[in-house]
């Protein structure tokens, strides 16, 4: 009878193990994902950094463009 409780015994600790394992494993995973959709978000937003940036820019060239035309049509008038 000792045995066979012994062996029963056994059996739980081993599949409280299992299902203590099968949680780890599954946290990992989930850790994992979490990492990895950590640094796709990082990467869209740097992303959108990089292209407000660059439509900052382009609209400086283009403000200084026009600025540039504003001040050669004015001493244009002026000669005239």
């Amino acid at each position: 009878e000792v045995t066979r409780l012994e062996a029963e015994l056994a059996l739980v600790k081993e599949a409280e193990l299992v299902a203590i394992q099968a949680q780890k494993d599954s946290s990992d995973k989930y850790q994992a994902e979490i990492i990895q959709l950590e640094s796709e978000l990082a990467s869209v937003r740097e992303a959108e950094s990089v292209a407000r940036q660059d439509a900052l820019e382009r609209d400086k060239s283009e403000v200084e463009k026009l600025e540039k035309e504003l001040e050669t049509l004015r001493e244009e008038r002026r000669r005239t």
